[in-house]
């Protein structure tokens, strides 16, 4: 499946998303090898955005993902996250992707529900608005 030729809706953006926080969740922690052990080793910002919501509680694995999820994970992070420009607003799609409450995420992040809720739908919008006009620009370039 090409993600290129994909005509996005608000629902498919958000079921991939949804897809990607259940697969971070599933794959292995990131950890130095026995030959490493001197070198510094840097974490994720998707691995310290589940120490943010609770640093004892490390989220189980619940599937086993398949390597056509594994690839939603990786357009999703690598190349759909860093689209969106607020760090405040990619950490509300992330924790909302993974059925976290409103509530919660606005005591976190400090701010109202409403506005959690308001800057979470703008958000996907943009995203949205962002992926169909790379799929514009892709089949104009192929034609």
């Amino acid at each position: 499946m090409n993600p290129h030729s994909i005509i996005w809706n608000r629902d498919l953006v958000e079921e991939w998303l949804q897809t990607a926080t259940q697969v971070d969740r599933a794959l292995p922690p990131v950890k130095p090898g026995m030959q490493t052990n001197k070198m510094t080793f840097y974490r994720t910002w998707v691995e310290m955005l589940w120490d943010e919501l609770d640093p004892d509680n490390h989220p189980q694995p619940v599937f086993h993902p398949t390597n056509a999820q594994v690839s939603m994970w990786e357009e999703v992070v690598l190349r759909w996250l860093p689209m969106v420009d607020s760090t405040t607003d990619r950490k509300i799609l992330w924790w909302r992707s993974a059925f976290i409450s409103w509530v919660k995420i606005g005591k976190l992040l400090d701010i109202e529900r409403h506005t959690v809720a308001n800057r979470y739908n703008r958000a996907l919008d943009e995203l949205v608005s962002v992926l169909n006009s790379l799929r514009y620009k892709n089949a104009k370039k192929n034609t």
